[in-house]
């Protein structure tokens, strides 16, 4: 679970923005300049790397509109918000990723089997080294936009980004073994090198993914965190049935709090909204519910399937 920090909501919005539009840019610079250097030096690793960008591209548009769609903000049929638009968009991201893995795996494997000499006048090494250039750039730009925002989707970019510097840092390898020392197997290993780490990475982000749509519970720490601050509140007695769930930017948070039985609703009331503004000054994208108990003599209730009493 990844929280927010407290960034003023517009201002938010626009580090998205320009993070995901930078995303894509890169991409796309990336694709034009990779397809040049396939179509003229017959490299396997940066055609390889050509399918990867291809694919951030493809992946870095999905994280565009899915962003600005999950900071839409509640309406009537969402009442949620729209923050699982983040984890379709993962899940999608991750199913390009592997029909990716199983095309460069067999173009590897079948390099191996027939190699073939890379032509140096492709330019395939400059290709990767510029790619390893504006990848670093681009990281380091997502880096600080995820320090302001929080972001999963920028996280999630971030990441794919990264596992992009080491394969193109590889790819690079592969292609200085072929050219250089016409060791022509290097190619098509850093290929299936690239494969191997898509495929890994593709796993992480349809698991992230699928604990989002499955309302997977947030990290245990954030948990105990949440207990902290309830139990630290005046006239409160305890807690129990908190449930939590991430959708996107926002925390869902449930719970019930155990107050004196001797408390008048109106007495209670301002105990419950301090706990609501405590948790949201720790987690500022929160949405809470709180139902107060009277301590030790409240009548049991909720579905049993939920371990509610």
């Amino acid at each position: 679970m990844t929280t927010s920090p407290p960034t003023n909501k517009n201002s938010r919005e626009k580090i998205l923005m320009l993070s995901s539009i930078a995303s894509v840019s890169v991409a796309f610079i990336l694709v034009v300049i990779k397809a040049f250097s396939v179509r003229f030096s017959g490299s396997n690793a940066v055609l390889a790397s050509l399918a990867d960008s291809g694919l951030d591209l493809v992946a870095s548009l999905i994280t565009l509109f899915s962003v600005r769609y999950a900071q839409a903000p509640p309406d009537e049929d969402h009442r949620y918000g729209h923050g699982k638009a983040e984890a379709l968009a993962g899940m999608f991201q991750a199913g390009l990723v592997a029909i990716s893995c199983v095309l460069i795996g067999t173009s590897s494997v079948e390099r191996l089997i027939h190699p073939v000499e890379i032509r140096p006048e492709g330019g395939a090494i400059w290709v990767m080294i510029i790619s390893i250039i504006l990848t670093t750039v681009l990281i380091s730009f997502q880096t600080w936009a995820l320090r302001q925002t929080g972001s999963i989707a920028t996280k999630g970019d971030r990441a794919h980004y990264l596992s992009d510097l080491l394969s193109n840092a590889v790819a690079l390898v592969g292609i200085f073994l072929a050219i250089k020392f016409k060791i022509l197997f290097a190619d098509a290993i850093a290929g299936l090198f690239i494969t191997i780490w898509l495929f890994i990475g593709a796993w992480h982000i349809a698991t992230e993914a699928i604990d989002h749509l499955l309302d997977k519970e947030a990290p245990e720490d954030v948990r105990e965190k949440i207990r902290e601050i309830i139990l630290s509140i005046d006239k409160v007695r305890g807690m129990h049935d908190l449930r939590t769930r991430v959708s996107g930017k926002w925390l869902h948070v449930q719970l019930h709090l155990e107050l004196p039985p001797n408390l008048t609703l109106q007495e209670a009331h301002p105990i419950v909204v301090e706990a609501e503004a405590r948790i949201r000054e720790a987690y500022p994208d929160t949405d809470t519910i709180i139902h107060a108990d009277p301590d030790e003599e409240g009548e049991p209730h909720g579905h049993p399937e939920f371990g509610l009493h």
